[in-house]
Order: C-alpha cells, then structure tokens, then sequence
C-alpha cells in the first residue's frame, strides 16, 4: 500500500488493526510516529545516555512489528510503556552483568 496520508486519521486501534490484516508498514510507522516522543524520552529516562536511547528506540520499532502482531493490547499508549520500559530495564541488566563479569574477571587477574 502506498501511504495516502489517510491514516493519520485512523486510530490507534484502527491502525494496529490494519496493520495485522496486512502487515504494511504504513500502519505500524504511523503508529510510532505518533508515539516516537514517548519512547524516546521513556528511553532517556531510563538509560539516561542519549545515543543509548537513540538505539534502544530503533530496536524497539523492530520489536514492534513483531509484537504488534502477536500481543493482547488494550490501551496502545499503556502496552507500549511496558514494552519500552521492559526494553530498557533488559538493557540495563545486560549492561550491569557485563559489568560485573568484567570485574569479576579483573579481580581473578589480579589475584594470579
């Protein structure tokens, strides 16, 4: 489908909606669009590292294309935090064991 600017007037629902129906991009982009000042700034909340927030707002569109066919969602706007501050939270528990494995490994090194 070749965007008509039509769906900008669509609803969240009516997006999500065809978006599952057809799987054009078109929907799932307006959606994000409409909600890329949420994600980011839920990103920088959590992150607080801009370029940080900057990637984790682009994996998080990718998820959404999955996501967005497969979840119960009620009220976009709520599921979406979830699955930002989820995303996030993930990252920092990635970001906080690699932490640790590396100090833990320093230490062995020391101690040899």
């Amino acid at each position: 489908m070749i965007a008509t600017g039509r769906e900008k007037n669509l609803s969240d629902r009516q997006l999500i909606d065809r978006y599952r129906e057809t799987q054009d991009l078109t929907f799932a982009t307006q959606l994000f669009l409409r909600y890329d000042h949420l994600i980011l700034a839920t990103c920088l909340k959590y992150l607080k590292d801009p370029e940080a927030g900057k990637d984790a707002t682009a994996d998080i569109y990718l998820r959404l294309l999955d996501l967005l066919l497969r979840d119960e969602i009620g009220s976009f706007s709520s599921w979406l935090r979830e699955v930002v501050k989820n995303h996030c939270l993930n990252l920092l528990e990635k970001k906080e064991r690699k932490l640790t494995i590396r100090l833990e490994t320093e230490d062995l090194e020391l101690r040899l």
